[in-house]
This record gives structure tokens, C-alpha cells and sequence, in this order.
């Protein structure tokens, strides 16, 4: 969306951002946590499986499961947080299209994306730092 130059605006950069944040999510959720689509609970993938699979099964059975199941669960609790900061300044960007007529012309881009970047990176902080303190298995896998 950004290359294109009539929809590159303010709403083209925050719908490429929320799109980037969900596929980066929906990727670690399909590969790393539903374990039908790799195969996980089975020693070796049945051989009516394609290569691609394969190759991701091999990878995911290549690190330890614990210190895995908890980089997996932090990294998509960030990207689903934040894409969900950047469904909210879609949000705040539609308003200023349709309610704001007068823009002050200011860029809000920097801010946009510390809020966007930051927040979610202070919720999985506290989050982890919580666990640590409670000694709370937050991240971990429940099976």
C-alpha cells in the first residue's frame, strides 16, 4: 500500500502496519501452535506430507519445548497487541477523515509508532515480569 502513491497517506502506513503485525501473528499461530498443521504430536510427518511442511516440522522439533513455547507465546501476544494499537489508530485516523475537517498539518507518525511499537512491548514486559514474580507459567505451554 505504501508504494502505491494515491493510497500511501496516513491511512495506507497504519493499514501496512496492522496488516504486517497480523500476518506475522497469524503465521506464528498457524506454524508454531496448531500442531495438526506441522504434525508436532507424531515422531516423524507422515509421508503424504509436502516438503514445506516437512522443513517446519523439523524446524519447530529443533528446539527445546520449553524455552520454545515461551518465545513463541511472547512474541504472538506482541504482534497481536499490536496489531491491535494499529486497529486503534485506524480508528482515530477515520475520525480525523470523516469529523476533522481542518488538519494543524502536524505529523503524528513518530508518536504512532512508539504507541504502536512501545505499548505492546510494556504489556508483554509487565506481563513476563509478573510470571517471573508470581512464579506463574504465563507464557508456557498448558499441554
Amino acid at each position: 500500500m505504501s508504494s502505491i502513491p494515491a493510497i500511501g497517506g496516513p491511512r495506507g502506513v497504519v493499514t501496512t502496519h496492522l496488516c504486517i503485525c497480523l500476518l506475522i501473528g497469524n503465521i506464528l499461530m498457524l506454524v508454531f501452535v496448531d500442531k495438526n498443521y506441522v504434525h508436532l504430536s507424531q515422531v516423524r510427518p507422515p509421508a503424504h506430507v509436502p516438503l514445506p511442511k516437512i522443513l517446519i516440522f523439523h524446524f519447530v522439533n529443533s528446539f527445546p519445548l520449553q524455552g520454545f513455547c515461551t518465545t513463541f507465546g511472547i512474541m504472538t501476544h506482541y504482534f497481536f497487541l499490536a496489531a491491535f494499537f494499529w486497529m486503534g489508530f485506524e480508528g482515530y485516523v477515520l475520525y480525523k477523515v470523516i469529523i476533522v475537517v481542518f488538519d494543524d498539518g502536524k505529523d503524528r507518525f513518530t508518536m504512532q509508532y512508539i504507541v504502536a511499537y512501545g505499548g505492546p512491548g510494556l504489556i508483554v514486559l509487565v506481563t513476563g515480569l509478573t510470571a517471573i514474580w508470581f512464579r506463574d507459567d504465563a507464557y508456557e505451554s498448558d499441554m
